[in-house]
Order: C-alpha cells, then structure tokens, then sequence
C-alpha cells in the first residue's frame, strides 16, 4: 500500500513535539522545508557518513566504471527494498513525492540525507509504537513490508562471509587481498560487491572453486599466501634456489642468500608484471610455476654460473665430448664442446645448453646399450659387429666390458666419438656397414633362414632352412643372381636380397589383387593360356595358368608373374599381335562415286574408323592402323606403301560401288595374281561372314587388278559394301546406325578370320 511522505512525516514530527522535552523549543525552528526532511539519530551520524562516489568503500575510482553501483551496499541496503526504487528517483526538492517505508524502518535502517537538508532529532519509542499501531490499525502495513522488516533487520555474519555481510573479520580479509595483488578495497566491515568481485578474481587465478564467498578453502590459500615465506624480509633455505632461477632467465644480478630482501622484491615484481601475473612480490605458487617453466625454457651458455652446469659437464666428458673441467662456469671450452655435440647429432649448433641439447644429452649418457646395461636388441648389436668384423662377441642380452671394447673400436675406425655406447650414429653407421657385408658361403646367422625360405619360395628350392650358408645355398643363389640378371658371385649382398625381396613380395602372385593383374589374365588369354575370368584377383586357377606357361617356356616355375614372367608373356602377346592396316579410299579432291548427295570418300572413311574402334575395344591381340582418319588424298601406291613399311599383317580397302543407279548388292575382291592360299582363305572367311548378315544381294567374291592388292605385300582384300548410286542402298548408307552396324560387321569378320579374342 502506498503512504504518503508526508502524511509519515507529519505523523512523526507530531510524535516527536509531543513527547520530547524540547518541543517548545523545536517547534520554533523548524520550518516548513524541514518537513519534508529524513532524520538520522546522532549516534548513527558519528559512525557513518555520508560519501561522495570516490569515497566509496571497496570500490577505487581506477576499477569501478559506475561508482553509483557499490554506493547503495556502503550507505545503506536499505534502498533495495524500496518498491520501484522510488527513492533514487525522487529529487532532493521534492515535498510530495510518495515511498513505501514503515516506522521500524525509518528507526532502524541507515538512510543518507543529502548534505543540504537539516538534521531532525529522533523520535521517542513511545511515539514510534504509536504511529506503528495506528499503521497497522488502518490496514497501511502489508505483509510484503513485513517481509522486508525481517529481511533487513540488523544481522550477525559469520564465516563463510558472502555480499551483503558485516563483520569485523572482513576487514582483516580485506587487508590480506590488498595485500596479495587484489587490492583496492577500503578495509571496512561489509563485504560489498567489489571485494566480492576480488575475491571472484582470487579464487579462479588460485584454482578454488568461484563462488564469491570468503569460504574456509579461500580463506585458508589467502593464509598461506599472505604468510609465504617466500615474501620480503623473510629468510628461507629454498630462496637461494629461487634467486639462482630469477637470475637465470634475466631477473638477475641477485645475491644468492636465504634472506628475500627488497631488491629480491624488485626483481619479483617485475617478472609478475612481466608475465601478466598479480604483482604482489611474493612466490607464490602461480610465480613460481611460471618461473620453472621458464627456467626449463632457458639455455645455459658461456658465461652463466649454476650448479646444474657441473652435471651437465660430467655428462659430456662421458659420452667422448671431454677434457672439460666440472665446475659450475659454463666457459668458452665448455661452449665448444656443446657446439661440437650439437653438430655431432644433428642439432642446431648454438653452443647453449637449450632444452633439446640437454635432452639429447641425456638420451646418449643414459641409453640402454652401454657397458653394465642388459637389453633384447643387444643380441641383435652383437651379431651385426660380429658380422662386419668385430666379432667373437657371445650373443647375449648383456652390454659386457668386451662389447663395450668393440665398440669403441668400431668407432675409433670409422671416425666417430669413442664412448664405446652404441648410439644413433654409431649404430647408423653400423647398419651401413652391415649393407657392404654379405653372407657367403661359412656364415651362419638367423638371418640365413629368412633368406632360404625366400629362395625356396620363388623357385630356387630344395634348401635347408638353417642358420648355415652352404654349398648348395651358394649355388641357388648363383642361379638366382644369374636369372635375374645380377653378377653371380654367389653371395647374398645388398643387390641381391633387395631383388628377392622384391620377387617374394610380388602382387603378382596367388591371393592378391591388383589394379595391372586384369591385363595380364587378357595376355593369357589371348595366348591361348585362357579361360581366366578378367577380376583384379590373383586366383588359383591364374596361379595354375601362370605356371603352366612358366613351364612351356623354360622358366622358374613360382606362379609369381616376376619381372622375367612378364617380359616373356609381352614378347610372346607382341608376336602373337595381329596388324590390320584399313584404307578408306578416294579423299581430298577425289570423292569416290556419288549419288543422293553422298560421297564415297566420306562413306567408307566413317565405316573405315567406326571399324578399327570395334577392333581396338572390343579384341585382344590386334593393332590397327588407318591410311588416312581425314578426308585428304592419299596416292594408291603411297598406301600400299604405308602398310608394307609398318609390316602388316593384312590390308584391307573400304569402297563402295557406283553403276548406272539399277545396279546393287555387295562383293568383295583380291588380286587377280598369283596370290598365297591365306589371302584366300581370309578372303573367303571375310566375305562369307558380311555376306550372310548384309540385308543385301551377294556379288559374289572376285578378283581384279587393282593398285592397292597389287602392291602390298600381305594379304589384302577390298570391299565394296553396296551401289552408293542405288536409291534403297544409298538409303541405307546415308544411316549413322547403318554405318555403325557395318563398322562392327566388317571388325567381327576380321576377327573371326584371324580368331581373335574378344576382351
């Protein structure tokens, strides 16, 4: 319910008249101004006062944007509890402006008076009781106001203390946060909004769970970092620890004591700042897990000082980078052997002691394959030392004194750091030597086996799968290296087991698939090894149809389809390769016979092409070649001549037939010379074939004198589809589909003749 102010007022300015003993006395001073004017007892003016916003508690001017935000929580909560927040509202000035406010309000909250207004003396409790109950009796009190009385009744707050809260610990709070870098709060006894908002900021840079409150958890990390040891004017064992790294990464020329003095303050503070961390000059663990990452972060070099230096120099004497002597001075000698180790392996040669320079270093002083160190690889060092000469060492898993004699002089041989560990360039060059070396005949190693059961695989069998290189092992692998086309010397070197790796691991062989295996099986195929079905899989019966033909040709019967398989399989398909040479006739200024608006020329050169498009798709074992795929003018003695120079097989001239527009059908011819019984046959497979599948009358097959049969040395024939004169027939040529269709007759025709298989 909404009171008027000045009917609250009025009510207790009369209470305050009546019962005071200084009515008479107040009456005459207070004028009509006063009326609309808060009251403020004394007692509560001498503890609190009214500020101005950069007086607020808790909050700088630096780090609050509104200072009106916190102004509320430091003169008084009172103000949230005002409906509408009239209150902030109302002018200064105004007399008539309306507020919701109770009685035990106005007598027990703070309220600020602005510096102009007059101060007006309590009123009695009598006379509050009495308003208060005349309040109530007139129904101007609801119980929302009644909540609000309790809400905001005087409290007493303990830990964990949270926004909102009064109490004398908050200020020792506040002293410790200023304190350890989040700072800015007036140290008073309520904890307003920016110290929450601090403590917000100290828990998450801390790790504690955000909550705001000053709970026991953040309490207790407040403690331990406001008490630090590490913080000036204290003494510790482990602050001489923490100038020798400040000093390192450049935040130095520090004394190295126990005592944090200023300058150690100084030096602090800097690299907080540096770092984006709060500065506050004390290592708390924040600092401190900073500084140690940048500490693992920052190389030795000449000139520094530190005890981790003399570890460094031992490490390197041991590993043959020596004559250093082990002191903490990291010198000009000791900056050349970390340049030569740097070089040495692969690094970035600095001469600084960086993190990947120490950490290769301990890699090399700490391996497993050194004097005293048992390991499973060691067997295998031991053999490979054994192999290229520096042998006589018993195979065992221990790096014993004898080893460690071997190695150094394999190192001492081939140039390399004499510490007798077997690193990554000792054992690089190992592995080298090992690739110069080859097993012969004598040798035994384990080794050996892997190498006979490859050679009995492929072909070269009927060898004991034993650690011994004998005889007969020296003889297969003579006949290996000779079938394959190395120098027979009958020792199993570099070239030699790189070949039979190569042939053992094959795709071409049974139970694989490979993209190149469908040409092969057409190869096959087409030489009279076939029935394969053309998949990307390497089967069983392509497996069986490979050694068949390895066996009819002489060769290491594996069914691998190796190097020397193939080569043998494409020599015999380019033998076995049928060469049809077409010549559409006329071309150029010379068209042929005409009728209907065709042209010969154009006719017989589409049929001509269509036909050695059938036969390069659709036919294995069959090349093609055309006198002419335009329309120009070839000689006729120039395109016997282009077929006698690319060896043909066969010839065969395209035509068609012209005569006096009556005259129709198909016919073929050959030369009328003496001519060799497969032009014959050929001549009969060709023309029997078109003709029974023409829709046309048969002419029969003829002979005749013509240039292009009288001039190529291959069997030749010439066709002459049908009458370009004839109307019926010219209808038929002048189709694209009819063309086409005889295009893929006259291929089906050549293949039949010469038994060709289709892809």
């Amino acid at each position: 319910m909404k009171i008027n102010k000045v009917m609250i007022l009025g009510f207790l300015l009369f209470a305050f008249f009546y019962f005071s003993p200084h009515t008479a006395e107040a009456t005459t001073d207070i004028d009509n101004e006063q009326l609309n004017k808060a009251t403020i007892s004394e007692d509560e003016k001498n503890e609190k006062k009214v500020v101005s916003p950069n007086e607020i508690e808790d909050e700088p001017v630096s780090e609050i944007e509104d200072p009106l935000d916190n102004e509320e929580e430091e003169n008084g909560l009172e103000k949230d509890i005002l409906e509408g927040k009239s209150s902030e509202e109302d002018s200064p000035n105004a007399s008539t402006a309306e507020v919701e406010i109770t009685a035990e309000e106005t007598l027990n909250e703070e309220e600020e008076l602005p510096e102009h207004e007059a101060e007006v003396e309590e009123p009695t409790k009598e006379a509050n009781e009495s308003i208060e109950e005349d309040l109530v009796d007139a129904d101007l009190v609801d119980e929302n106001e009644e909540d609000q009385l309790e809400t905001f009744s005087v409290q007493v707050a303990e830990a964990p203390f949270q926004f909102g809260d009064r109490h004398n610990d908050i200020v020792d709070i506040k002293k410790k946060l200023n304190k350890v870098g989040f700072g800015g709060i007036t140290e008073t006894t309520l904890f307003g909004s920016w110290m929450e908002t601090r403590v917000k900021q100290f828990q998450s840079y801390y790790g504690l769970s955000i909550t705001g409150e000053a709970d026991d958890a953040t309490l207790k990390k407040l403690d331990e970092v406001y008490n630090s040891p590490f913080q000036e004017g204290k003494r510790h064992n482990d602050t001489a620890t923490l100038k020798e790294k400040l000093n390192r990464v450049g935040y130095g020329y520090i004394t190295v004591t126990t005592l944090y003095g200023s300058f150690m303050d100084k030096q602090v503070r800097k690299f907080q700042k540096d770092y984006g961390l709060r500065v506050n000059g004390i290592m708390d663990e924040v600092t401190l897990n900073k500084l140690n990452a940048e500490v693992a972060n920052a190389p030795f070099q000449k000139g520094d000082h530190h005890n981790d230096i003399v570890e460094i120099k031992k490490k390197l004497n041991r590993i043959g980078f020596d004559g250093i002597s082990e002191t903490a001075l990291y010198g000009s000698w000791m900056e050349t052997r970390v340049k030569q180790f740097q070089s040495y392996y692969g690094l970035s040669a600095t001469g600084k002691a960086d993190a990947a320079t120490t950490k290769k270093l301990d890699e090399v002083y700490n391996s497993p394959f050194q004097e005293g160190k048992r390991h499973n690889d060691i067997t295998t060092l031991k053999e490979k030392l054994n192999r290229v000469g520096y042998g006589y060492i018993t195979i065992t898993t221990l790096y014993g004194s004898f080893m460690d004699k071997q190695v150094r002089k394999f190192q001492k041989d081939h140039g390399l750091r004499v510490n007798g560990i077997m690193d990554e360039v000792t054992l690089k060059k190992l592995n080298a030597e090992i690739s110069k070396t080859p097993f012969q005949k004598g040798d035994r190693h384990n080794d050996i086996v892997g190498i006979k059961k490859k050679l009995n695989r492929i072909g070269f069998g009927g060898i004991s799968e034993t650690t011994l290189y004998g005889s007969w092992m020296e003889t297969r692998v003579k006949q290996f290296q000779s079938y394959y086309g190395l120098s027979a010397t009958g020792k199993a070197d570099a070239a030699t087991t790189k070949k039979l790796d190569e042939v053992y691991n094959s795709p071409f062989q049974q139970g694989k698939r490979h993209s190149d295996t469908t040409e092969l099986k057409e190869k096959l195929n087409q030489l009279g090894y076939g029935y394969i079905t053309v998949t990307t899989l390497y089967g069983s019966f392509m497996d069986k149809q490979v050694r068949k033909f390895q066996k009819d040709n002489g060769l290491r019967v594996n069914g691998i389809a190796d190097e020397v398989t193939v080569a043998k399989i494409n020599k015999a398909v380019k033998n076995n390769v049928v060469k049809i040479f077409l010549d559409p006739g006329h071309g150029g200024h010379d068209p042929g016979g005409e009728g209907y608006g065709l042209q010969e020329k154009n006719i017989v050169l589409d049929i001509a092409l269509r036909t050695a498009e059938v036969l390069a798709k659709h036919y294995i074992g069959v090349e093609v070649m055309l006198s002419r795929t335009t329309d120009k003018f070839i000689e006729l003695t120039e395109r016997a001549r282009m077929a006698n120079n690319w060896n043909a097989d066969y010839f065969v001239s395209f035509h068609t037939n012209a005569f006096n527009g009556e005259a129709s059908g198909f016919e073929s011819f050959i030369h009328n010379g003496e001519v060799s019984k497969e032009t014959r046959d050929r001549h009969s497979d060709i023309h029997n074939y078109l003709a029974k599948k023409l829709p046309i009358n048969d002419r029969g097959m003829k002979e005749a004198n013509f240039n292009v049969l009288r001039n190529s040395n291959m069997p030749s024939i010439l066709l002459e589809y049908m009458f370009i004169d004839n109307k019926n027939e010219n209808s038929l040529l002048k189709s694209s589909s009819y063309r086409q269709s005889l295009g893929k007759l006259t291929a089906d025709a050549i293949a039949n003749s010469f038994n060709l298989k289709r892809r």
